[in-house]
Formats: structure tokens, C-alpha cells, sequence
């Protein structure tokens, strides 16, 4: 009988598993299945992953490596690449990887080895702060994306650099606004603002912890795997 043809996303936590023992540093496994993350620990207000997403068209896919703010609202496994990079965008690196095919382990380990933590060293939170308050700066109508403003009110307590309140109402009553907000991103922001004035930096820090762990919790990715 044939061997059955091997699944890209079976070889991908197999290899994450594998490599990740080998990798400078502490790095754990969180979620499940095809959104396995490798993650670079610890995981304090940013979440520093590395994934693998296949082509719907062949067996062929990329990996990802990025880094996730955590001190402001997130919702479901982080995929975003606001602010990381895919295997392509890599000068001389390959476009694309096929992970059930041999070789693919080098590949893997390459990125792993150079482009996936210089993308973390990127994005220290002190750079989102700077970037939320730059954003926050210019009129709403020309912050574009990403919005980079709503960054502002967790790394102004975070960083401990001013007052979230303004900035939280703001993107409260914004989230209620826009098309694609939703009440409990506005809720998320209304709530940083209540904690910072009924017991300032403390109590909002406080507030942003319980959510942050509430969201890796919803998104599968509280609980790191060996």
C-alpha cells in the first residue's frame, strides 16, 4: 500500500517541535493544529511567533514570524503581519516552502536562525509606543494603517508614560463608529479608561493583565507546549 502523502501542517508542528529545542533562548509551542505557533518566551506585553500557513493551491506555503502587541485589543490567533514579514518578503531567501518535502527542516531552521528574530528585535514596545503616539498626533482621517493610534492608550500605562484616558475614549466611541469595530473592542477601551480613573496606573495595569490572559485564553495561546 502507498505511504500516505505526508500533511504540511502534521510537518510543521512536527518540525517546530523538533527545532525548537535547538533555537537560541526559550521557545515553547502554543495553539493547535495548523495554527501551532513557535513562540519566543517569555510572553510579557508582546507575543513574538513564528507560523506556517499553506497555499490553497498546492501543497506548497510560507512561513511567518511577527510579533503581537499584547497591551491592546486582539481577537483570535495572531495572524496579522502589521508587524512582521513572510518568508518572501526575505531578500535571497526562498519564496516558499513545501514542508513535506525533503530539505524542508533547512529551510525551517534558516528562518528561524535569522529572519524570524530580527523581526522581533524590530518591535521592542518602547517602538509601538512611539509609533502609537506619532499616529495619534495626526488627525484621524490621515492616521491610515495600521492604526498604529490604538497602541497609545495600553503602552502610555504600560511604559508608564502618560494618561490612557483620552486616547481610550477616543477608541472606544471609534470602535463603535467604524464599519468593522465591534462592541467589545469599544468595551475593551472603555474599560482601560474606568480602571485608570478609578485607580490610576495600578489598577489600569491591573486591567490590562486580566485582558491580556483572557485573550490568549479565547485564542488558544495561553498555555505553552514543550
Amino acid at each position: 500500500m502507498a505511504d500516505r502523502k505526508k500533511s504540511p501542517s502534521a510537518e510543521w508542528q512536527r518540525l517546530a517541535a523538533e527545532l525548537r529545542t535547538d533555537l537560541p533562548g526559550d521557545w515553547s509551542l502554543r495553539g493547535k493544529g495548523r495554527m501551532t505557533k513557535l513562540v519566543r518566551e517569555p510572553v510579557d506585553w508582546r507575543l513574538c511567533w513564528v507560523g506556517f500557513g499553506k497555499s490553497a493551491y498546492s501543497s506548497a506555503g510560507w512561513l511567518y514570524a511577527a510579533v503581537q502587541p499584547l497591551c491592546t485589543y486582539f481577537g483570535g490567533p495572531p495572524m496579522s503581519l502589521n508587524y512582521g514579514i513572510r518568508m518572501d518578503d526575505v531578500e535571497g531567501g526562498p519564496s516558499s516552502v513545501d514542508l513535506t518535502e525533503p530539505g524542508a527542516g533547512d529551510v525551517v531552521r534558516d528562518f528561524l536562525a535569522g529572519p524570524a528574530p530580527a523581526t522581533f528585535d524590530e518591535w521592542p514596545l518602547e517602538l509601538f509606543g512611539t509609533a502609537s503616539e506619532r499616529n495619534l498626533a495626526r488627525p484621524r482621517d490621515e492616521r491610515g494603517t495600521p492604526r498604529f493610534w490604538l497602541l497609545a492608550p495600553g503602552c502610555r500605562v504600560v511604559l508608564d508614560t502618560g494618561s490612557p484616558v483620552e486616547p481610550a475614549r477616543e477608541a472606544a466611541a471609534y470602535h463603535l463608529e467604524w464599519e468593522d469595530g465591534t462592541a467589545e473592542e469599544a468595551a475593551y477601551y472603555a474599560g482601560l479608561a474606568d480602571a485608570f480613573e478609578a485607580g490610576g496606573r495600578d489598577k489600569a495595569l491591573a486591567y490590562l493583565e486580566d485582558r491580556k490572559e483572557a485573550m490568549l485564553v479565547a485564542a488558544d495561546l495561553a498555555t505553552r507546549r514543550e
